[in-house]
């Protein structure tokens, strides 16, 4: 190989060189904008995960209270119906014992006296006194709140 030779693979070698100093600069480019990019990304990512994190809390948070007040107006009702089942069951039973002693005493109406007479039987007064039962056992059961397994 004369001179002339060598100084031609030099200059080949040379531009070879340079063309992929180029290339090797604009890969490390691509691969910087990219990384950027992937960073961007992730980031935004972890904020949507943040903010869906956020709401579905803040929608449980809402959840719970509703259920909490559900379940406060339920026991509310409950209350009271227990009240009014332990209350007729009362009336029930003076009923009861004012037709085990006998006839009612003569009332007066205008100055004469009138007799009440039973229209209902004891046999009657326990049929409606077992419909009650079941009944009052009905709405029992409908206002006691049931737990979802």
């Amino acid at each position: 190989m004369d001179k002339s030779d060598k100084d031609e693979v030099i200059a080949q070698l040379s531009r070879d060189l340079s063309n992929l100093r180029e290339d090797h600069a604009s890969l490390n480019e691509m691969f910087l904008a990219t990384k950027g990019s992937l960073g961007e990304m992730a980031d935004n990512h972890v904020k949507e995960l943040e903010e869906a994190a956020k709401t579905r809390a803040e929608e449980v948070t809402r959840l719970r209270a509703a259920h909490e007040e559900e379940v406060s107006t339920l026991s509310k009702e409950r209350a009271e119906l227990l009240t009014r089942l332990s209350d007729l069951e009362g009336e029930l039973a003076t009923a009861k014992a004012a037709l085990a002693v006998g006839p009612a005493t003569p009332s007066k109406s205008n100055g004469s006296a009138h007799q009440r007479t039973s229209s209902v039987s004891r046999e009657e007064l326990q049929k409606l006194h077992e419909a009650h039962n079941a009944k009052m056992h009905d709405l029992e059961a409908e206002s006691t709140p049931t737990r979802a397994g």
